[in-house]
């Protein structure tokens, strides 16, 4: 598997939650961190990546430095290829909590976006010596592990988060991909 397929999977799919994209959640309803979560990861699923990007901002307004929004934030800027904003957010998630998997991940995607292949590949390593608390972590920390070439890490990964979370259909569709791209 070429480092660059595995990079763009990490880039897709950490935000991506496919149970979401059958929510009608309007964005100005949003009044809560987690309503505003699953209002984003809905566009987000949709390719709306600049609605989801409007939505994390009023979440930042509301609720300023929240680390899961600044990394999932950075993520849809990744998926836009506005790789410095990307790179601004996942710094800011990391300043307000270091051990956030998705934002050291989204902050080595858009280092190797920018040529930065060797801060990209430490980023990358840092995330990946982060251990996950539940089964969300697990699956960026799987999405990590592709990124940095090691496909059996992952589906390892992959495996603890559906032993935390059985029918998790975000866990279930990396599974899918890695199944893919290592076969």
């Amino acid at each position: 598997m070429r480092r660059f397929q595995m990079i763009l999977v990490f880039s897709v799919v950490l935000c991506a939650v496919p149970s979401f994209a059958q929510l009608e959640l309007p964005v100005d309803s949003a009044t809560e961190p987690p309503t505003f979560l699953a209002t984003a990861r809905a566009l987000y699923e949709r390719g709306d990546y600049r609605g989801a990007i409007s939505v994390y901002e009023n979440l930042l307004v509301c609720t300023p430095g929240h680390p899961q929004a600044l990394a999932e934030k950075a993520t849809c800027f990744n998926a836009v290829h506005e790789y410095v904003e990307a790179l601004d957010s996942s710094e800011e998630a990391i300043r307000n909590d270091a051990s956030c998997i998705l934002a050291h991940g989204a902050r080595a995607s858009a280092l190797q976006f920018l040529g930065r292949a060797d801060e990209s590949d430490r980023a990358f390593e840092v995330a990946r010596l982060l251990v996950p608390r539940d089964a969300r972590e697990y699956i960026d920390h799987a999405a990590v592990a592709m990124a940095l070439g090691t496909p059996q890490l992952a589906l390892e990964d992959v495996e603890r988060a559906l032993v935390l979370e059985p029918s998790s259909s975000l866990a279930l569709y990396i599974q899918g991909q890695i199944h893919e791209l290592a076969g």
